[in-house]
C-alpha cells in the first residue's frame, strides 16, 4: 500500500497549530470545561448518575451532529472540480478551508471515544474521562460555528472562480504548460 504523502499531522501543521490552540472555540471549551469541573469537584453529593447521565449526553451529542457535519463536508466536495481546487491551492487557503471539516471529525471521535471509555470506569476516573469528554465536545460545538464560517469562504471563493473562472483556468493552463522550477530557483 502506498504511504499517504499528506497526513492529519501535516494538514494540522499547514492549517496552523497556533490557529488551532488559540482560538475562540479552544480558549471557550477549556473556561466552559473548568466550570463543570469545578462544579463536578466541588459538590461532592452529586449523583453518580449525574456523570454518567452527561457521558451518554455527550455519545448522543457526537454522534448525531459528526453525519450533518459529514453531509457538510460532501456538499462542498462535490462543488470541487478540479481547477477550482488548484485555484484554492494558488490562493493558499485550500487547507484553511477543509482542514476544520478533518478537524472537527477527529474531535466529534475523541468526544465520543472519551465519554463511551468512561462508562468503563468508576469514582475519579469516570468523572475525568467524563470532563475531558465535556471539553472535547464543547470545543468540537464552538469550532463547528466557525466551520460555517469555513463554508462561507469555501462559498466566497467559489463565486470569485465562477466569475473569473475563464481568466483563472487561462492562468491555470499557462502556470501548467511551464516548465517545473528547479530547487535552486526556489
Amino acid at each position: 500500500m502506498a504511504k499517504l504523502k499528506y497526513n492529519f499531522v501535516s494538514a494540522a501543521r499547514d492549517y496552523g497549530l497556533r490557529r488551532i490552540f488559540l482560538s475562540v472555540s479552544f480558549i471557550g471549551a477549556t473556561l466552559l470545561a473548568l466550570a463543570f469541573a469545578s462544579i463536578v469537584f466541588v459538590k461532592p453529593n452529586l449523583p453518580a448518575s449525574f456523570v454518567k447521565q452527561t457521558a451518554s449526553d455527550v455519545q448522543a451529542v457526537a454522534i448525531g451532529i459528526f453525519p450533518i457535519l459529514f453531509a457538510g463536508f460532501a456538499i462542498v466536495i462535490s462543488l470541487s472540480e478540479e481547477n477550482f481546487v488548484k485555484f484554492l491551492q494558488r490562493k493558499k487557503v485550500f487547507v484553511r478551508v477543509l482542514f476544520p471539516f478533518w478537524f472537527d471529525s477527529a474531535l466529534y471521535l475523541l468526544a465520543t471515544l472519551a465519554a463511551f471509555l468512561s462508562t468503563w470506569f468508576e469514582g475519579r476516573q469516570q468523572v475525568i474521562l467524563t470532563i475531558l469528554s465535556v471539553w472535547i465536545i464543547l470545543w468540537a460545538l464552538i469550532d463547528t460555528f466557525y466551520l460555517v464560517m469555513s463554508t462561507v469562504l469555501f462559498g466566497h471563493y467559489r463565486a470569485e472562480f465562477i466569475e473569473y473562472r475563464k481568466e483563472i483556468e487561462a492562468e491555470l493552463a499557462e502556470n501548467e504548460q511551464k516548465p517545473p522550477r528547479s530547487e535552486a530557483e526556489h
